[in-house]
């Protein structure tokens, strides 16, 4: 029974999860490096900080007055920092959306399928240890950087151990 569900599990991870996941995590980190060249240029003192503030204010009232949000600002220091022509914080969450759903729906698959084969997924022998991996596969799916590891893999492996 393991055997069929890793399969499949490691087969949509690999094809799927783990490259979404990555250029999720990318994204993630390019949106973070934006957003800190945007803050860094906000606290900036003395005299250029003056003339830079003074500029921000001004290009802040112009695009007030042309009606376009601050995801326009992202997305133009994207487009002249990192030369990209998307907002990277949207592929981050596409991305990540794709991936926990996934997750989530394999979760439930291969409970699904220890349900119907009469195996005790999460009760029985070794009950907190079962829990533990559950938890720790559920949990590793909706943050960003743990959704590059197949952690349902670690559930699946303890059920394995202890099947009853």
């Amino acid at each position: 029974m393991n055997l069929w569900i890793n399969a499949w599990v490691f087969a949509v991870y690999v094809k799927i999860q783990l490259p979404l996941a990555i250029v999720s995590t990318a994204a993630m980190g390019i949106a973070a490096a934006i957003f800190a060249a945007i803050k860094s240029v906000n606290e900036m003192e003395g005299f250029t900080g003056f003339v830079v503030q003074t500029a921000i204010t001004g290009i802040e009232t112009v695009v007030g007055a042309f009606g376009k949000a601050f995801s326009e600002v992202v997305l133009g220091a994207a487009q002249l920092v990192f030369g990209l022509g998307f907002d990277p914080m949207a592929l981050f969450m596409i991305g990540f959306l794709v991936v926990s759903s996934l997750g989530a729906i394999q979760i439930l698959l291969a409970w699904f399928v220890y349900f119907i084969a009469g195996i005790h997924s999460l009760s029985g022998e070794a009950v907190g240890a079962k829990w533990a991996a559950f938890l720790l596969a559920v949990v590793g799916i909706c943050i960003p950087i743990l959704n590059l590891f197949p952690l349902i893999l670690l559930w699946t492996a303890v059920v394995w151990v202890k099947p009853k």
